[in-house]
């Protein structure tokens, strides 16, 4: 797709969707110099213990501190996010249920399941960015590749042992991403949980994958799977020793932490807009 940077999936793509997280709140309807005057309520779309949950509880300490109100983190995982978004969507829309979830769920899910509840330009009012982190594209150990470069000439030369797996459509659309950019053509399978999908690098089921940079660290330090590039704008500080995937030749990345809530409602319309492009060219589509 020329002229379709990588993101790490907080912007267009926030990445190969790194994806970043993001943070969405309810229209508010009373004087905000009175807000708040009851407790705050940040609904998580995701599992106890995970990036969005922790960035939540930490955020929700500091709101507690800084507002004297209470602050509840409530957990509602379950359908790629849809669960705890459509939750939040249902809330009464007076500012004091927030929402903290990866960016996949205002930009990529509405592009591959047409029949949503939620629409997240009509629903939600965007407050912040608040965090982003940078995938890595990791091979099995098996793979005889040690580049970018290699991994691309090696599908294009056996593309029946072309194959790369995730967690969820977003790791799907990632991949999507990198077929389009390279025309190398893997098949894609999805995986229960991200911690399968690493199995599957680990056994070699898996010819290669987009992984989370920090739970797979441990992974990749121990010699699990081979990481080959990082999707951060920059090299990072955990894999110095690793390319950016603009250093090995893909294509170019940008990072974006905090934003105003415009900003960030123009980020939500742009990567809608990238997402829904790129599920249509690869014709997925998912029915809930």
């Amino acid at each position: 797709m020329p002229g379709t940077p990588f993101r790490s999936i907080a912007s267009s793509a926030a990445m190969l969707i790194a994806l970043a997280s993001a943070v969405f709140a309810q229209a508010q309807s009373e004087d905000l110099r009175s807000y708040p005057s009851k407790p705050i309520h940040i609904v998580v779309a995701a599992s106890a213990g995970g990036i969005n949950d922790i960035l939540a509880r930490v955020i929700g300490q500091k709101l507690a501190e800084s507002f004297g109100q209470p602050v509840v983190v409530d957990n509602r995982p379950g359908a790629a996010t849809i669960l705890g978004t459509e939750y939040a969507a249902r809330s009464r829309p007076d500012g004091y249920t927030l929402l903290s979830a990866p960016m996949a769920s205002m930009a990529v899910t509405p592009a591959v399941y047409p029949k949503l509840s939620y629409a997240p330009q009509r629903d939600f009012v965007p407050v912040s960015l608040i965090a982003s982190y940078s995938y890595l594209l990791a091979v099995a150990n098996a793979a005889p590749v040690r580049t970018i470069p290699e991994l691309i000439a090696y599908i294009k030369a056996n593309p029946a042992k072309a194959n790369a797996g995730g967690a969820s459509v977003t790791f799907q659309l990632a991949v999507e991403m990198f077929k389009q950019r390279t025309g190398a053509q893997i098949q894609y399978i999805p995986y229960k949980g991200s911690h399968e999908a690493n199995l599957g690098l680990i056994s070699g089921e898996l010819l290669l994958s987009f992984v989370d940079s920090g739970p797979a660290a441990p992974l990749i330090k121990g010699g699990q799977f081979r990481a080959l590039a990082t999707t951060a704008p920059q090299r990072t500080a955990t894999f110095p020793e690793l390319p950016t995937m603009a250093e090995a030749g893909v294509a170019d990345m940008a990072v974006l932490v905090g934003s105003s809530s415009a900003e960030f409602a123009r980020i939500v319309s742009r990567d809608i807009a990238t997402w829904s492009t790129i599920a249509k060219m690869a014709n997925i589509t998912i029915e809930p």
